[in-house]
């Protein structure tokens, strides 16, 4: 059975299924909680948290919230919680120790492009890595790697790789956020 959402816009019904309205609102309040933080100059120790914020001085792993910050963050960890969001923080991690399985070489270092969820509320994770090409001949240079990996609550499973996939090869009712 499915669930949905009901909309009206400017007269228009829009029906939405659960898992998508979901998929777009955790990431969402994760981004708007975590941002709070990298604002007060915290320092991130997931590779999602590391990447979204690099942009952010990192200082401290203790910062003080004015009131104002602690509800808000308290309202989004209890919305996120309600959506059993579970947000795969370490996914760079993840896809690299996935990628190194893969080749004989080391990947050097991961960024993720894109995450989504499915109608099964499965996430799926897009990300490029970059191989460590330092010394070698340029004609032993390796290229970047796209990867798909999913990710159900408690296990990462690979879902394809290579320099010519895309989100086209992947299941069509996924709920894709770029990363900001």
């Amino acid at each position: 059975m499915y669930k949905f959402f009901v909309i009206l816009i400017s007269g228009v019904l829009i029906l939405l299924p659960v898992a998508q309205l979901q998929a777009e609102s955790c990431y969402a309040l994760w981004h708007k909680r975590n941002l709070i933080f990298a604002q007060k100059g915290y320092c991130f120790s997931s590779s999602l948290g590391k990447q979204v914020f690099a942009n952010y001085s990192c200082r401290t792993k203790n910062i003080r919230l004015t009131a104002d910050e602690k509800l808000t963050v308290k309202q989004n960890i209890a919305t996120e919680k309600k959506l059993r969001c579970n947000i795969p923080t370490n996914a760079g991690k993840t896809v690299l120790a996935i990628a190194n399985q893969k080749y004989s070489f080391v990947f050097e270092d991961v960024s993720i492009e894109g995450i989504g969820r499915d109608s099964q509320g499965r996430w799926w994770i897009q990300a490029w890595t970059s191989p460590n090409n330092v010394g070698l001949d340029p004609a032993q240079s390796r290229e970047s790697e796209q990867w798909f990996v999913i990710f159900n609550g408690s296990k990462w499973t690979l879902h394809g790789y290579g320099t010519g996939l895309g989100r086209s090869d992947c299941p069509s009712d996924i709920i894709w956020e770029a990363i900001f």
